[in-house]
């Protein structure tokens, strides 16, 4: 019959645990508090559309419905061949802003980080929303074809649309996509304490 031996860090957490035990509540350490945002608004799909972009910057109009810290945005992408742009905006009239000065939150996105999936979007800090804010996320390429994202037609989304607009002439208002299309996304909040 075999002896059981527990594995070292169990047996350093044991010992700590020991230890501790004899602390008062106003004299033990405590643990650092761990917040883990939680999914916010999506639009997730296995049946998708790939959506081009480069000359047409992509912007998807979300609904946020938590207040507090919006943390990261993940997009479902197919490829990049540049760097991209990436940024948060408000809406007026649940249009994106037009204004590429004007963001509330901006990232370069390395052609390389890109892969056929979702790709996250972290906002260090995170960004302060209050619950019905209707907000856009943007990527911008600087060429034709530069990326390619997914996302579903026939506005399966109904708390905002895509837009899209040619970035390459001074043509530069945001348009409803023709195909009612809408990209395939998650946002992220960690909640304000109650």
């Amino acid at each position: 019959m075999s002896k059981f031996r527990a594995p070292w860090p169990v047996v350093a957490l044991c010992l700590s645990f020991l230890a501790l035990s004899g602390c008062s509540d106003d004299d033990c350490p405590t643990a650092p508090t761990v917040v883990i945002p939680e999914m916010d608004a999506a639009l997730i799909s296995s049946t998708v559309n790939t959506f081009f972009g480069g000359e047409h910057d992509k912007s998807q109009v979300f609904r946020v419905l938590q207040t507090g810290k919006l943390m990261r945005v993940e997009v479902l992408m197919a490829l990049a061949n540049t760097d991209l742009q990436f940024d948060i905006r408000a809406t007026a009239n649940e249009v994106p802003t037009d204004s590429n000065d004007a963001v509330l939150f901006s990232k370069t996105i390395a052609a390389a980080d890109v892969t056929p999936g979702y790709l996250a979007v972290e906002i260090p800090g995170g960004l302060s929303v209050t619950a019905g804010d209707r907000l856009a996320f943007v990527l911008r390429g600087d060429h034709t074809n530069a990326f390619q994202c997914n996302g579903r037609s026939n506005d399966i989304y109904t708390d905002g649309d895509m837009y899209m607009r040619v970035s390459s002439s001074n043509y530069l208002v945001w348009e409803l996509a023709p195909f009612s299309g809408d990209m395939c996304f998650s946002t992220w909040v960690v909640p304000a304490a109650e």
